[in-house]
């Protein structure tokens, strides 16, 4: 490591060596809204950090920035008395490569698509 290391992968390198010294500080913003549209319940979600890394091993302090943001949004429908079916869709994107495309952290951009089955008495 040197001190002209940057973003994730100096994040990375910091946490897999004997760190004497580990920071992390940011920026955050989350916003939420939701409306109901007939029987259907929308939602969306929007996050963003602005981090702050640095660590020190042995006598080498390193420093990465990392801004991340992701929008989430969810449409859910009451099939019953307490039970609703919910989809939601997540896009996460950063200015450097944290995300994992198979074995490698080589991504910028990870996409998630999810299907809930909520019971709740």
């Amino acid at each position: 490591l040197d001190s002209t290391s940057s973003g994730a992968a100096a994040v990375a390198n910091l946490t897999s060596l004997a760190v004497t010294e580990f920071g992390l500080e940011g920026d955050f913003l989350n916003v939420y809204t939701g409306t109901d549209v007939g029987s259907m319940h929308l939602d969306l979600r929007v996050e963003y950090a602005d981090l702050e890394a640095s660590g020190t091993v042995g006598s080498t302090t390193t420093k990465a920035d990392l801004e991340v943001w992701s929008v989430t949004a969810t449409g859910s429908w009451a099939l019953s008395d307490g039970v609703e079916v919910r989809f939601e869709y997540r896009l996460d994107d950063a200015d450097a490569n944290i995300y994992s495309d198979d074995a490698d952290f080589d991504e910028d951009t990870n996409s998630t698509v999810g299907v809930q089955l909520v019971w709740a008495p």
